[in-house]
């Protein structure tokens, strides 16, 4: 075999790199990044299966991973809904127990409402704030997001949980030709954003 052939044939020279147009540097660094590839677990995979199972319950499509985290750019609504949506599925939330064991804070621990209307000390989270609470408005806002989607669709208003709220970026119907993903994504993502 000459030395053409060689070159040609060679398995680690097949994607057009030659080594004499490599430096030492990034040789090295190609080394440095191969060695030390990690692959990470995703992190609060539990909170993404959660969304995906709740968002496969009502839509009858499971979103994947990279549909439930990327999904917020495409949604049209405010950007500050748009990255409480994100501090949602990747929980990030400041609320409940992450204020109690900061000094001076943790009566941010407890929810507001509650404290005022009736003195009780619940601690707050995001099933309680978005869901749960009495004292809120919540009922009456999902009350009317609930009307506005029957007037616009014959499709059932589906069954809310925190995992069908996380996961609303990634809400999607087969042969949805009225456009109402689009409208539930936007009615839940501004529900929430009122309550």
């Amino acid at each position: 075999m000459d030395e053409k052939d060689w070159i040609d044939n060679h398995p680690t020279l097949q994607d057009g790199v030659r080594l004499q147009a490599l430096e030492i540097k990034q040789i090295y660094n190609m080394l440095i990044g191969w060695y030390t590839k990690k692959n990470n677990p995703m992190k609060h995979q539990e909170t993404l299966n959660d969304a995906k199972d709740r968002v496969e319950e009502n839509t009858g499509l499971r979103p994947t991973n990279e549909k439930l985290l990327k999904n917020f750019k495409t949604m049209k609504i405010p950007p500050r809904i748009k990255d409480l949506m994100r501090y949602m599925i990747i929980s990030k939330m400041k609320c409940g127990a992450y204020w109690i064991n900061i000094p001076g804070y943790s009566e941010r621990a407890h929810c507001s409402f509650c404290k005022r209307r009736n003195d009780e000390e619940t601690i707050e989270s995001e099933q309680h704030m978005w869901l749960d609470c009495k004292n809120n408005g919540q009922t009456q806002a999902w009350e009317t997001a609930r009307k506005i989607w029957q007037k616009c669709t014959p499709r059932p208003w589906p069954l809310l949980s925190i995992g069908l709220i996380r996961g609303a970026p990634a809400v999607a119907y087969e042969n949805d030709f009225n456009k109402d993903a689009e409208r539930l994504r936007t009615l839940i993502s501004m529900t929430i954003c009122w309550v």
